[in-house]
């Protein structure tokens, strides 16, 4: 392997986990909903950091296998992070029995 094969490899895993890291850190301040966006589009500007520390601009080839993986190494930790740890926030469900009223104790007694 090659230096600039083990840097890009190298830039391509330090962006993955440090996208994933901020998502963690800031998800309680991001609505549910908004999420997915907010670690999408922070991990293709953290792409863009990797492409540019990498110098791989002049290639397209290069940005494109660079810019997926990066986004792929952020989804995945994300997704283990999640699965691995349900979400904090939510509150649990408790379950309670609704009375069942039956015609004796209607009130229509006769």
């Amino acid at each position: 392997m090659d230096t600039a094969t083990a840097i890009q490899l190298a830039t391509v895993l330090a962006g993955g986990v440090t996208s994933s890291v901020i998502v963690q850190l800031v998800k309680k301040y991001i609505p549910s909903d908004w999420r997915l966006p907010f670690s999408l589009v922070l991990s293709g500007v953290i792409a863009l950091l990797a492409l540019w520390l990498t110098g791989s601009f002049q290639s397209p080839l290069n940005a494109t296998v660079i810019t997926a993986a990066v986004m792929g190494v952020a989804q995945t930790i994300y997704a283990v992070i999640a699965k691995a740890y349900v979400d904090l926030d939510t509150t649990p469900v408790t379950v309670t029995t609704t009375p069942t009223v039956t015609p004796s104790d209607s009130g229509d007694a006769k």
